[in-house]
């Protein structure tokens, strides 16, 4: 015969449980990772999404100069997301879509820019006419790249398998770059291709406005 439980014991069950469970539709963290019962990144995107933008609020409100605040943004505020873009399986369209276009609109509000004016050319270096802003799509490149080379180089057998198991799908577009400066070159020269390219086009319709209307 088992002896019957104390009531001590019993309360002390009914606290773990009470405290502990975890809602329908909602998730837990442990160790900085979010969990739900669909094994989403949902959580994650929403506290970076929240996170971009209450910092970006903050450096706006600032009375000070627009050089200054991208300055800010550049310094302090990546390091408050890469975290999530780390340890989350988050998709590069979605950061682009949401964090991307954030960005961008208090970007056009600091440096007085219309709503139809590009910002591809502030992502070049000074020397190109630009400003060298970084996109946060960009930091989440980097910080995956980071990860799958942590995890390709790891000394432990089993993680370098499940590095070799997961090097197929999406992650191939970040286990093509060695380090983080090789994203930074491969993101400046696809800006400048499609930046010339759409040069290349505005001058073509020009030549043929100009060639084909009437006097």
């Amino acid at each position: 015969m088992f002896d019957r439980p104390s009531t001590r014991f019993i309360n002390h069950a009914y606290y773990y449980y009470y405290y502990y469970y975890v809602k329908i539709g909602e998730s837990f963290r442990y160790l900085g990772r979010y969990f739900d019962y669909e094994m989403s990144n949902k959580q994650h995107q929403l506290d970076a999404k929240a996170t971009l933008t209450d910092l970006l609020q903050q450096i706006d409100s600032l009375n000070i100069h627009p050089k200054s605040k991208l300055l800010i943004y550049q310094k302090y505020v990546f390091s408050k997301l890469s975290w999530h873009f780390t340890v989350a399986d988050i998709s590069k369209t979605w950061v682009i879509q949401n964090l991307d276009n954030t960005l961008i609109s208090y970007v056009r509000n600091w440096l007085d820019l219309p709503i139809s004016a590009t910002i591809s050319h502030l992502t070049l270096s000074k020397s190109k006419f630009g400003i060298n802003l970084q996109l946060p799509s960009t930091k989440f490149l980097q910080c995956q790249t980071v990860l799958r080379n942590t995890l390709k180089s790891s000394p432990n057998d089993n993680i370098k398998s499940l590095w070799e198991n997961t090097s197929s799908g999406s992650n191939i577009q970040y286990d093509i770059y060695q380090n983080t400066k090789q994203v930074l070159k491969a993101v400046h020269s696809a800006n400048i291709q499609r930046i010339q390219h759409e040069l290349s086009s505005q001058g073509a319709i020009l030549s043929a406005v100009f060639k084909n209307s009437l006097p």
